[in-house]
């Protein structure tokens, strides 16, 4: 066996030092960034490294594992400093050596809590402290050890440091000058005539439209449902303005759905002359309203692009304008025209009903006492929670129901979160139950032509109404999950499933093994939370996405 390793041998050898040391001592640091107009860097004693994301993943799944982006600077840093980090063992150790813990193998779980908080303490990121937790997970398993990271607890704080770490928004207005400014750039930044005109058109809709980046630009490439296409937008030349038609937007002007009317201003930046201008130079292809000269659709990263490079010729610092910058510049500008505080929020909000079974009742109670209060802290995103929870609810009485909502409702919701089922799971056969969702949809399609539905997982209970054969009842519970998930998302709704509460976890149940208890509440309406921001702003269909 020597003889046959020394005639292949590299002459690679590997013999780890005995101490271990912390990446302050090492003076290794690495970080990344989640925006496709970024990337990643890598700090090692006195010497950087900056690595700018590739131009061809913006349309790939990357930018959703944080994990991955977070890897890619420490290869990065090994392949530059390697044989200067070569045998070094780093961190954990080091933290339990210096709070006086045993070096025991696989960690207490205390142990893994006390270096969570110590990692908060010391100001390190979410996605870094992950990653931390990750290597010791590595090492529980590589040593086919249990892993005690996968500890509900350690989930939740890793959860909670996320939450903390609230920035505040830096990013201006674009004001009316400045897109005036802009719009005269174009022809001076742009390839050619044609891209001037799209988006001279883009940014001067985006304004005037109280748009944001997901409603006229491609996000990913599943996102082009939600985008403003062709169909959809009218120049009606007769009266002189832009008609808009949103089919899922944050945007409803008026409360009587989200058809919006700009009129002719006359100026550079008229929306009316941008559209009429692009209008007649668009390819005739069908699909997505702002599109290149060869079909394709304008993406966000091209979007965000173009902006750069116009705030660059005016010599005009860049990082504090983004493409929401223009949403942020139009409710400026509304509110020095007079237009009331009720009316920019209308124009500006997204509007949810949240429609259920005493599930959503008692969820609702707990989060009036959270800090966040009933809009679960989801105010800053322009989000207004509205919660409609019955006891004793039923799939069969929710058209009754939504029917009475709006009588009562000041505007149209942009989206409505069902969580309803539960209840008529053993006392109506489930083929009946998919005809009920089905015949459900289409009431609401019909009713609401511009809103959103969210189907909210229905949750897994102990105890079932109308059998004592819980097996059953749950694989029932399973398969109407699935049909009402696939038949949302069909029509362009989304899935938000609550993957934490879990049957077995009798702690987060209340003594009627149905209702959930005060923790599961909380972290129902946590998963709610993180639903809603994910659904809304990132455009994703389900969440989480597991």
């Amino acid at each position: 066996m020597w003889l046959q390793f020394l005639a292949y041998f590299n002459g690679s050898v590997y013999f780890p030092e005995k101490d271990w040391t912390s990446s302050d001592a090492v003076e290794l640091f690495t970080d990344s960034a989640g925006s496709v107009n970024m990337g990643c860097g890598a700090y090692f004693a006195g010497r950087w490294a900056f690595f700018p994301w590739p131009q061809q993943w913006e349309n790939l799944d990357l930018f959703r594992d944080i994990t991955f982006l977070e890897l890619l600077p420490i290869v990065l840093a090994i392949i530059l400093w390697g044989d200067k980090l070569a045998n070094k063992k780093i961190f954990f150790r080091v933290f339990r050596e210096q709070q006086c813990l045993p070096t025991c193998w696989p960690p207490p779980l205390v142990h893994v809590i006390q270096f969570i908080a110590a990692l908060s303490l010391r100001g390190l990121a979410h996605s870094t402290s992950r990653l931390y937790v990750a290597a010791i997970s590595y090492e529980c398993k590589i040593n086919n050890l249990p892993d005690v990271t996968n500890n509900f607890i350690i989930t939740k704080l890793l959860e909670g440091m996320k939450r903390l770490k609230h920035r505040p928004d830096t990013r201006l207005p674009i004001t009316l000058d400045l897109l005036s400014q802009l719009i005269n750039s174009l022809p001076h930044v742009c390839t050619n005539l044609y891209e001037a005109k799209l988006f001279s058109c883009a940014f001067s809709l985006a304004f005037f439209g109280f748009m944001g980046i997901g409603e006229f630009a491609q996000t990913n490439r599943q996102a082009t449902n939600n985008v403003l296409q062709l169909d959809d937008v009218i120049l009606d030349e007769i009266h002189e303005k832009v008609i808009l038609r949103f089919r899922h937007s944050k945007t409803d002007q008026y409360g009587k759905g989200v058809t919006v009317e700009i009129p002719k201003t006359g100026k550079i930046y008229c929306p009316f002359m941008s559209l009429k201008h692009y209008l007649g130079a668009r390819p005739s292809v069908p699909g997505i309203l702002f599109c290149h000269f060869g079909g394709d659709p304008l993406t966000r990263y091209q979007f965000s692009s173009v902006l750069r490079k116009t705030l660059s010729f005016f010599n005009i610092e860049f990082k504090y304008y983004k493409s929401h910058s223009f949403r942020i510049g139009a409710a400026t500008t509304a509110s020095a025209a007079g237009m009331s505080d009720h009316d920019i929020q209308i124009a500006d909000h997204v509007i949810i009903w949240c429609v259920g079974s005493s599930i959503i009742k008692r969820a609702f109670m707990v989060a009036r006492q959270r800090p966040g209060g009933s809009n679960l802290t989801l105010d800053g995103n322009g989000i207004s929670l509205w919660w409609q929870g019955y006891s004793g609810l039923k799939l069969t009485d929710i058209q009754k129901k939504i029917r009475l909502i709006s009588t009562f409702a000041d505007n149209t919701p942009t989206y409505i979160l069902l969580h309803c089922g539960g209840n008529d799971i053993g006392c109506t056969p489930l083929k009946q139950l998919f005809a009920v969702v089905k015949t459900l949809l289409n009431f609401l399609q019909q009713t609401f032509p511009y809103t959103r539905i969210i189907w909210s997982q229905i949750l897994p209970r102990a105890s079932w109404r109308y059998s004592n054969d819980c097996v059953a009842m749950d694989k029932a519970r399973i398969r109407l999950n699935s049909y009402a998930a696939k038949s949302v998302l069909n029509s362009g709704g989304a899935y938000l499933k609550h993957p934490d509460i879990k049957l077995y976890a009798i702690q987060l149940y209340s003594p009627d093994l149905v209702h959930l208890s005060d923790i599961g509440n909380n972290i129902f309406l946590n998963s709610i939370q993180s639903g809603l921001q994910e659904i809304i702003n990132g455009n994703v269909p389900v969440y989480p996405n597991l």
